[in-house]
C-alpha cells in the first residue's frame, strides 16, 4: 500500500513538475544534440569568416596575411569550441595558409597558385584526420568536413 502510495505521489509529482524528467527520456538524443550544436558552431565560424571577407573587401584588411590571420583565428576558435583532437593539423592549416598569403603578397606565387597549395594542404589534413580515426585512436566523427571545406572555399 504504502509503494502504490508513493508511485501515485512521484507520478503526480513529475505531472506538476512539467514532465522535466520524462521530457529527457524521450526528447532527443546525444547524437542528435550533438549534430545540433555543431551546426551552431559551423555557422559561428562561417559567420566569423564572413567578417574577414566583408574586412578584406571594405578594405580594413589590406594584405592577404592579414586577411589569413583572420580567418585562422576563426578556424583555429571553431576547432577548439568542437574539441578537435588533432591541434597538429589546425597549426599545420594555419601556418600554411599564413605562408601562402606572405608569399602571394610579395608576388612570389599567384593567388591560383596559392589557392592550389592550399588545397594539397587541406586535403592532406582530411586523409591524415582520416588515418588517425579509423587506426582506433580518437574519434574525429564530432568534426564534420564541413569546417574544412569552408576553408578551402575562401580564397586568399
Amino acid at each position: 500500500m504504502r509503494t502504490a502510495v508513493f508511485l501515485t505521489l512521484l507520478a503526480s509529482g513529475v505531472a506538476l513538475s512539467g514532465c522535466s524528467t520524462v521530457d529527457g527520456l524521450f526528447g532527443p538524443n546525444d547524437a542528435e544534440l550533438q549534430k545540433v550544436a555543431q551546426k551552431q558552431r559551423l555557422d559561428r565560424m562561417t559567420q566569423d569568416v564572413n567578417g574577414c571577407v566583408d574586412a578584406r573587401k571594405t578594405g580594413r584588411t589590406s594584405t592577404r596575411v592579414e586577411f589569413a590571420a583572420c580567418v585562422n583565428d576563426a578556424f583555429q576558435r571553431a576547432m577548439l569550441d568542437v574539441n578537435y583532437p588533432y591541434p597538429d593539423i589546425v597549426a599545420t592549416l594555419s601556418a600554411e595558409r599564413l605562408r601562402v598569403a606572405e608569399a602571394a603578397d610579395k608576388g612570389q606565387i599567384t593567388d591560383t597558385e596559392g589557392q592550389a597549395r592550399l588545397a594539397d594542404r587541406i586535403a592532406e589534413g582530411v586523409r591524415l584526420e582520416r588515418a588517425r580515426g579509423s587506426s582506433g585512436g580518437k574519434s574525429v566523427d564530432r568534426t564534420p568536413p564541413a569546417y574544412f571545406l569552408q576553408l578551402m572555399q575562401i580564397g586568399l
